[in-house]
């Protein structure tokens, strides 16, 4: 796993023009659509474990990145929460991160993914079917 430092900018950049792209992560505040349960960091961080070694198995680049995002967005239970992330680079050209990085989104019940073409910028989509999740599946 590779870790992000100045002079790997430039390399990540030239990355995301030649190679589809995008972010993940498993970390999760809330467990089930809000039903009061929490993962603790110790389980979260177990959870990216598991995450990286699945993005690693499909042949993915994977660099480890900082990530903050606000569950339940624009709702009364819209929280910031801080987590460990993941930059996954399509770097075989398989043309599968997409529907990967979706299929794990739902699996790891993150809300969204972040996916971008190469050579283009991200949009957000959507995994998670719970009522208050943003943006919605």
């Amino acid at each position: 796993m590779n870790q992000i430092n100045e002079s790997s900018l430039s390399r990540i950049h030239d990355h995301t023009q030649k190679h589809d792209y995008g972010t993940i992560t498993a970390f999760r505040y809330a467990k089930d659509c809000g039903s009061g349960e929490v993962y603790k960091k110790s389980e979260n961080k177990q959870r990216n474990k598991v995450l990286l070694g699945k993005l690693r198995s499909k042949g993915y680049s994977v660099t480890s990145i900082k990530g903050a995002y606000i569950e339940n967005f624009g709702t009364k239970n819209a929280k910031e929460v801080k987590e460990d992330s993941f930059l996954v680079v399509d770097i075989k050209d398989s043309g599968k991160l997409k529907k990967d990085l979706r299929s794990l989104g739902k699996e790891f019940e993150q809300d969204s993914i972040l996916f971008g073409s190469a050579g283009e910028k991200p949009v957000l989509i959507g995994t998670n079917a719970c009522p208050d999740s943003y943006p919605g599946l």
